[in-house]
């Protein structure tokens, strides 16, 4: 399979660690690291923070080894600009790379990661626009596994696991078992609750400001009252021309309900979304 379980088999066998032991400290049977182990299956993206995790509990240099055989050269170069990402002569990599600057809270890394699984999962088709429902519903399934199966703190201003805590989720043995690989069950059972107050608060901001560093120089000087639809009419009319990575379904902020994505962000995304996802998860991880 991928990269994922050629490292994990590594640093088990470098380190003697066991696969019962590392299934023990994640909480899952050990046919899963099995599987992981003899590349038959890739442990998901949202379950390498729960990997690193565990590996630092059992050997702390079992863990750096981990981090660094996966995610090598994103770990060097995250520190930089634009440099862990592939260049394009079509879209502005540089400015997607500052789009987590300044962040206290998950809401943009989650934000983009999701947006990033629903564009995958459409196979990369964007002839129709993303609802902020849709969106959140995958943002609230990306965070459940880290909150609510292994108990990492989102940080005291985040609502995202406030939210989690009131949902009353059927929760079937495929997801416990990280059998539901695609999110399909826990999107659906997510789908059945009462959200709207989770997609009121994050969709007020969220959205608009993921994409503020497309335009810092028009907002830099503007009261906060005033960004967002600034960032709605600059994203409309500079769509092809700034290319940020998404405009909006109205012209007032009140009563945006989705994003239309720039098909050549879009296209740029497909061809590199391994290193894209990879990138967006490693900077999520450095987050919590």
């Amino acid at each position: 399979m991928g990269k994922a379980g050629q490292a994990l088999r590594q640093v088990l066998e470098s380190y003697n660690i066991s696969q019962s032991s590392l299934a023990t400290g994640l909480g899952v049977e050990r046919p899963i690291v099995f599987r992981w182990f003899h590349e038959h299956t890739d442990p998901t993206a949202e379950t390498l923070s729960e990997i690193v995790q565990a590996l630092n509990k059992i050997n702390t240099s079992a863990a750096t080894d981990f981090v660094q055989a996966y995610l090598g050269n994103l770990t060097t170069v995250a520190k930089t600009s634009d440099q862990e990402l592939p260049k394009s002569d079509r879209v502005n990599v540089s400015v997607l790379s500052q789009i987590f600057d300044n962040t206290t809270t998950s809401y943009k890394h989650l934000f983009f990661i999701s947006i990033l699984d629903i564009i995958r999962r459409r196979n990369f088709d964007v002839l129709s626009s993303i609802s902020f429902r849709e969106i959140i519903v995958e943002i609230l399934a990306n965070a459940w596994y880290p909150h609510n199966y292994f108990k990492l703190s989102f940080g005291s201003q985040d609502q995202i696991a406030t939210k989690l805590e009131t949902l009353i989720l059927e929760i079937t043995e495929p997801i416990l078992k990280f059998r539901d690989t695609d999110k399909k069950l826990l999107r659906k059972t997510i789908q059945t609750q009462n959200i709207e107050d989770i997609i009121i608060f994050i969709s007020r901001y969220v959205p608009f400001r993921l994409i503020r560093p497309f335009f810092n120089t028009e907002t830099k000087s503007l009261v906060d009252s005033k960004v967002n639809q600034c960032l709605i009419e600059l994203s409309k009319d500079r769509f092809e021309v700034i290319k940020p990575l998404y405009c909006f379904d109205s012209e007032n902020s009140k009563d945006c309900t989705a994003i239309i994505l720039n098909q050549d962000w879009v296209e740029y995304i497909a061809e590199n979304y391994s290193v894209i996802r990879g990138w967006a998860s490693w900077e999520w991880l450095q987050y919590m």
